[in-house]
């Protein structure tokens, strides 16, 4: 396979200018269409916690988010979500969930969610992609960072076919502990392996003589209870466009 032409690029005032300018309008940043993938080693009633550092907040989820997800997941990562138990208050009507399990609601194989962002992550290391490599980029690149199969797929049905509008693609990877400081994530039980990488993507018109530092890319052992999610962080302006 033809590798992707990846084009070297710095950050500096000029990047951090494009990146940011929706910021000036206090604007928030948006974590598009995040996936959660959950692998237990057997059948698993499995609990799942977000929590938006800072400013953020969620603003979608599928299944619904009620204090965290609580789902059963079979090894092969499908999940079944459960309606959830409310205790309404007989003086003024409010709903309350209490954290019980109704009947189940549905069937998936991710968890869903998107949300608004207190910033872009880290913008100091990434790279520089055609927008006619990306569909092999993306492909290529979740690969050795440990994503597999329906995971890879699935990132690339949804965003490859979005981003066609310009001609280059900036492309920063927030990778752990980088999300973590935007989004962070509690599982129970606790998994053997986590691997979140979602993607900071912002369209370039015209080439930059600016060079990025290149990411290392971790080695990631799947063993036991795995988890993994991908997704791709936007500026305000570019979520209306792909995302709208």
């Amino acid at each position: 396979m033809r590798k992707a032409k990846l084009r070297p690029l710095v950050i500096g005032v000029i990047i951090a200018l494009i990146f940011t300018s929706a910021a000036s309008a206090r604007d928030p940043y948006i974590t598009g269409k995040p996936n959660i993938y959950l692998y237990p080693e057997t059948e698993t009633d499995v609990h799942v916690w977000l929590c938006f550092v800072g400013e953020g907040w969620m603003t979608a989820s599928e299944p619904a988010y009620i204090q965290g997800w609580d789902v059963t997941v079979t090894p092969e990562g499908r999940i079944t979500a459960y309606e959830p138990v409310y205790f309404i208050d007989p003086e003024t009507g409010e709903h309350w969930g209490i954290g019980a399990r109704g009947e189940p609601s549905g069937e998936y194989d991710y968890l869903f969610y998107e949300g608004a962002l207190g910033g872009p992550g880290q913008l100091d290391r990434g790279w520089l992609v055609d927008r006619d490599e990306l569909g092999e980029f993306f492909t290529e690149n979740l690969a050795a960072h440990g994503f597999q199969g329906r995971e890879i797929d699935d990132f690339g049905e949804f965003w490859v076919p979005r981003l066609t509008d310009r001609p280059l693609y900036a492309v920063y990877p927030q990778l752990g502990e980088d999300y973590e400081k935007l989004v962070s994530m509690a599982v129970f039980p606790e998994p053997d392996g986590v691997l979140r990488l979602v993607y900071a993507i912002r369209g370039l018109y015209g080439e930059l003589d600016y060079k990025l530092t290149e990411p290392e890319i971790p080695p990631f052992e799947r063993e036991g209870f795995t988890v993994v999610e991908w997704g791709v962080i936007l500026s305000p302006e570019d979520a209306e466009f792909y995302l709208h």
